[in-house]
């Protein structure tokens, strides 16, 4: 009586029925339905809406049986276990499944759950990419998934072929398949764990990325051809660059006393544009056999302290023609495996772009740490500094900010190749450039970063 919210004796002489909710069917219809099968079997379990007195509804799970009473003869004999929470449960479980369906069979990205080597479910977006039929997929075991991968991307899937992601987060691939039509396909999957119908699964999710992949190749042929175009173009300017040059050269140095200051003064100026020409085109090389990927560093064990104090100076008489105090905070000894050549170039592009950018009578720091596995070295000046979207032009292709006419007393040649020049270069060595700076007329910090011989 607690249970179905009666007082004590208030059921005494009820019909059954009244615990019984109307479902599809009436109270009395249920119980005339149960009594059918206790008159055939003598027994009857399941489950069963139920309501109490006061109209709310609860599941039980109901165990009936007839009993031979001595004195009362057949009576029935009923045990009730209130299973309304395990409902809810499972009908939450239910929805939950209902919408994973409803999204999953809306979506363009192939899913597949699969549970104890089996694929327990396949969308229509997977059938279409596979060009295999969901009927057949749905068959499916775990070497079934495997037979799709190319031949030759297996080995860099092995995770995928074992399904061994329970112990990964989640777990991303891009590789080639062959659907059933023998297309080769590429696909990018991620693969997590999940917990489906009480067990462990995976989900297994993908799309295809085949014509992503194609645009991808035909920008890098392009981005070969365009590097190959400034290589060979380069080259060609070299040789009339140089007889220029020339000329000028032996002009002014055998016939100096026949020519007045104007063709002089001339002379001098091509000299200067040709030398200018001379840095673009050396850049424009190097940028392009960067690109290439091709270019294999000579690292050998330096000390990258002697190699800043002799970049220093070299370009000291730079920084006493702009007057700038350069202080020098970094450790006596500071070993790493590098390109001495390269690094010289990382470290004047970056010395020689904080004293051009840097007003006369400035303050140059340059300073070293050393952070986690890494030698830090940073340069920082007190110049016109960096607004953020002047930031974000740095470290690209010809990225140059424009200073000419906008009445700041700084040094604005450059081919703007110097950066992009420098971010290679160290990334080739392992390690990373950035710069720091809270705004205009604020200064700038650049950083690098190399690896620390162990």
């Amino acid at each position: 009586e607690e249970m179905f919210g009666y007082n004590p004796g208030e059921m005494i002489d009820q019909n059954v029925a009244i615990v019984n909710a109307p479902t599809d069917k009436t109270p009395i219809e249920t119980k005339d339905e149960i009594m059918e099968i206790l008159l055939e079997t003598g027994e009857w379990h399941g489950e069963i809406l139920n309501i109490k007195k006061d109209g709310t509804t609860f599941w039980c799970f109901a165990n009936v049986s007839v009993f031979d009473h001595p004195d009362h003869g057949k009576v029935l004999v009923s045990v009730h276990t209130d299973i309304t929470t395990r409902k809810l449960a499972e009908q939450k479980v239910k929805e939950s499944e209902e919408k994973f369906r409803t999204i999953a069979e809306q979506t363009t990205l192939g899913v597949l759950i699969e549970q104890d080597g089996l694929i327990k479910f396949a969308n229509p977006a997977a059938s279409e990419i596979i060009e295999y039929p969901l009927s057949e997929i749905n068959n499916w075991t775990t070497q079934n998934v495997i037979k799709l991968l190319y031949e030759k991307d297996i080995s860099t899937t092995d995770n995928i072929g074992n399904f061994q992601l329970i112990s990964q987060p989640i777990a991303q691939y891009e590789n080639r398949i062959i659907t059933k039509s023998g297309t080769v396909k590429w696909i990018e999957l991620f693969a997590k764990h999940i917990i489906f119908q009480d067990q462990d699964a995976n989900l297994i999710t993908f799309m295809d990325v085949t014509i992503k992949k194609q645009i991808e190749e035909e920008l890098k042929e392009v981005s070969r051809l365009k590097s190959e175009l400034l290589s060979r173009t380069s080259h060609e300017l070299k040789t009339p660059l140089v007889s220029i040059k020339g000329y000028a050269d032996l002009l002014l140095t055998q016939h100096y006393e026949e020519l007045d200051f104007y063709t002089i003064s001339i002379l001098y100026e091509m000299k200067r544009g040709c030398s200018r020409l001379e840095s673009l085109i050396k850049d424009l090389l190097e940028s392009s056999e960067l690109e290439s990927e091709q270019i294999k560093l000579n690292k050998t064990e330096e000390d990258l302290t002697f190699l800043i104090r002799f970049c220093i100076k070299d370009l000291q008489g730079l920084v006493e023609n702009r007057s700038h105090n350069l202080i020098l905070e970094i450790q006596d000894r500071l070993k790493a495996t590098f390109e001495k050549e390269k690094i010289y170039e990382v470290i004047t592009n970056l010395l020689s772009n904080a004293i051009k950018y840097t007003p006369p009578s400035g303050e140059i720091r340059i300073k070293s740490e050393i952070k986690d596995n890494d030698i830090v070295i940073s340069i920082q000046d007190n110049g016109i500094g960096l607004t953020r979207e002047e930031t974000l032009k740095l470290f690209k292709k010809f990225g140059k900010i424009e200073r000419y006419g906008q009445g700041l007393d700084v040094d604005s040649e450059g081919s703007g190749l110097g950066l992009y020049i420098s971010k290679k270069i160290i990334e080739l060595h392992g390690g990373n450039i950035w710069v720091e700076s809270e705004g205009r007329n604020l200064g700038t910090t650049f950083f690098f970063s190399l690896p620390i011989i162990k």
